[in-house]
């Protein structure tokens, strides 16, 4: 009896000691299921970050192609509108150097004598053909068009935009916000200079 005492409690040591190594191993595979487990979340929602990241990157390259072709077409749009008015600036000079030199000729010509009588004066404005009145009258109008036109004392140095007419000089220019002439409102001017 004593025998079997001792063999079963060896045999009881032999099968607790089984269950303990089981125990242990299910314990250890329970905790390497959950390192894996912890592992695949975090890298699941590190992967979802920098998914998102991405795709705030391309939204903000989509955004950022966008407004650079808005600005590509808007700085088209002024490079049109400075040769506009590069060309009006232009036709302008060319209009008042032709205004010049027909008034320096008118000059020339009355002090040479042009009409040596009375009588030639006469039907000469009588025929609407006197070159002193209608260089008078040219030289007006050009005048009034390079005058300010609403003080109608400085000269004209201001183009506004978008209608482009060169009416204003600079003091009154700041205190509009409409053309003089057509009464469209403006959203840009530009100071020309006019030599």
């Amino acid at each position: 009896m004593l025998w079997d005492a001792a063999t079963d409690l060896g045999i009881l040591n032999i099968l607790q000691g089984q269950q303990v190594c089981q125990l242990l191993e299910e314990k250890r595979q329970w905790h390497s299921r959950a390192l894996l487990a912890a592992i695949e979340e975090g890298l699941s929602q590190f992967f979802q970050k920098k998914d998102l990241e991405i795709e705030n990157v391309k939204r903000q390259n989509l955004q950022l192609a966008e407004y650079v072709k808005q600005l590509s077409l808007v700085a088209h749009h002024w490079e049109a509108k400075a040769t506009t008015t590069e060309a009006t600036v232009t036709a302008l000079r060319s209009n008042l150097q032709q205004a010049q030199q027909a008034v320096a000729f008118s000059r020339e010509q009355s002090k040479e004598g042009c009409g040596d009588s009375e009588a030639d004066d006469a039907a000469s404005s009588h025929h609407g053909d006197d070159p002193h009145a209608q260089t008078f009258k040219e030289n007006r109008e050009l005048h009034e068009q390079r005058t300010c036109r609403v003080c109608h004392y400085n000269d004209v140095s201001i183009l506004l935009l978008p209608c482009r007419h060169l009416c204003l000089c600079k003091e009154c220019e700041a205190r509009l916000d409409a053309c003089p002439l057509c009464r469209s409102l403006k959203n840009a001017s530009v100071q020309v200079y006019m030599s």
